[in-house]
């Protein structure tokens, strides 16, 4: 069973622009649920606080925001902390609480907070509890195949990366290549046919999942000849996370081996 899968025969930079779209979308699902909420202090309708949002980034990157500790707030850590509220509609609360500290006292501590937890990091020493961080980079770049980049190329990519995503392109912008990476792939996987003479597999997907967008499960569960179950919600991934309708279908295959109906929607 597979959940929240990634379709790794796309290119990375494929990969990172699709991803882009995908956090923008679930940001603007946010901004609509948060205008809804009393305490909200974004202004105007859903463009207007998403270009809110757009400019507190900004001037993270551009100058930084205290954040009450040794090192400031800046773009980098201001975005991963808010994409790391956006794997989940139960924390996006934590993503209005620090825009509304941004807003209304021009601090970001919760955010330093936020960027932290994504980073697994220790607020305080600055410690890296984990290497999720650089597996991350290892990972895809293993995965893809290493291309050398022109300056032409890296603003044309650039240019898509803003395109799909207005709030957190220029941040993507940065994503794509794996230009310069030391290391390669003893084999390259360019196809997955050979998966469809295995047991029946499972696709599990969330229609509105920013990190792993919703046609990628599509897209891999079509190469491996799998069943897709769709759930229509927000967040990364489904299972355990989202209703008892995904659970019990899931629950049925791990169990029994029984799969859902070929296209079955939750």
């Amino acid at each position: 069973m597979l959940d929240g899968g990634v379709d790794f025969l796309l290119s990375p930079e494929e990969q990172s622009i699709q991803q882009a779209a995908g956090f923008e979308s679930a940001l603007r699902a946010f901004i609509d649920w948060c205008l809804d909420q009393r305490d909200c202090r974004l202004e105007g309708g859903t463009e207007n606080a998403r270009r809110q949002i757009a400019r507190i980034a900004e001037h993270a990157r551009d100058e930084g925001y205290p954040s009450g500790a040794v090192m400031d707030v800046n773009g980098n850590l201001m975005v991963y902390g808010m994409v790391v509220t956006l794997y989940d509609e139960h924390s996006w609360e934590y993503l209005m609480y620090a825009l509304n500290e941004v807003i209304t006292r021009g601090t970001a501590q919760v955010f330093y907070e936020l960027a932290n937890f994504y980073l697994d990091r220790d607020a305080r020493s600055g410690e890296y509890q984990g290497n999720s961080t650089i597996a991350f980079t290892a990972i895809s770049c293993l995965d893809g195949e290493d291309e050398e980049w022109t300056i032409e190329q890296q603003r044309e990519f650039a240019r898509k990366a803003e395109l799909a995503s207005p709030t957190f392109g220029w941040w993507f912008s940065g994503a794509g290549s794996c230009a310069g990476w030391p290391w390669t792939a003893k084999e390259h996987v360019t196809s997955l046919e050979s998966a469809k003479a295995a047991d029946p597999i499972l696709v599990v997907a969330t229609t509105n999942d920013p990190a792993t967008p919703y046609q990628w499960s599509v897209s891999l569960a079509e190469q491996l000849g799998a069943s897709l179950l769709t759930y229509r919600g927000e967040g990364h991934t489904a299972y355990g996370r989202s209703n008892q309708c995904v659970t019990d279908a899931v629950d049925a295959y791990l169990v029994r081996g029984e799969l859902p109906a070929q296209g079955a929607f939750c």
